[in-house]
């Protein structure tokens, strides 16, 4: 399966994403709270199934959060150029407030450059069934991102229906964390 993922990693996919300004948007009207928005987006930018998975400071405004972003049209999901379903996770408010739980731990020996964590974000192609098909860590390093991408091809992740009820192929980000044993003291 990695020679599947590899291969179609390099035909091209990315995930839904905020531009800045619509970021700013909502960081104003969360003046009190850090909030990590998950929904659906469709291809053409609409949010859907938005809920605030992480929560910091004022409750009120975290849980209104999702209805504004629900009303904005976002960046959608690309494969191969055209636009797609997918999943974006985002963090609204100051930032180091509300920290979005990673998706994946890995524990590892060493970390470069004595780090004591590492977060990859491993952009993935998940198909209508739910499995991966692709999988594109290309900001980790040197040899991270392979490994992020091998555990996320053992995930089956939910599936993502269109609005006829049938499910679809989707772009996600999953986060893997890479994390070192403490030292026995």
């Amino acid at each position: 399966m990695s020679a599947l993922l590899l291969a179609a990693a390099a035909a091209g996919f990315a995930p839904p994403s905020f531009a800045p300004d619509q970021l700013r948007q909502l960081e104003r009207e969360t003046a009190t709270a850090s909030v990590i928005l998950d929904a659906q987006v469709d291809p053409k930018g609409r949010i859907s199934h938005c809920k605030a998975i992480a929560t910091s400071g004022d409750a009120q405004q975290g849980a209104s959060l999702c209805s504004r972003a629900e009303s904005l049209r976002i960046e959608p999901a690309a494969v191969l150029g055209r636009s797609a379903y997918g999943v974006v996770r985002q963090l609204v408010g100051a930032a180091g407030a509300a920290r979005s739980p990673s998706d994946i731990e890995v524990q590892v020996n060493v970390l470069p450059a004595g780090q004591a964590s590492l977060r990859v974000q491993a952009n993935v192609l998940v198909g209508a069934t739910g499995k991966p098909q692709a999988c594109n860590a290309g900001d980790a390093p040197a040899g991270y991102g392979d490994v992020a991408c091998a555990q996320v091809g053992a995930i089956t992740f939910g599936t993502l229906k269109d609005g006829e009820g049938q499910p679809v192929q989707y772009v996600r980000t999953v986060s893997v964390d890479f994390v070192t044993q403490p030292s026995a003291g």
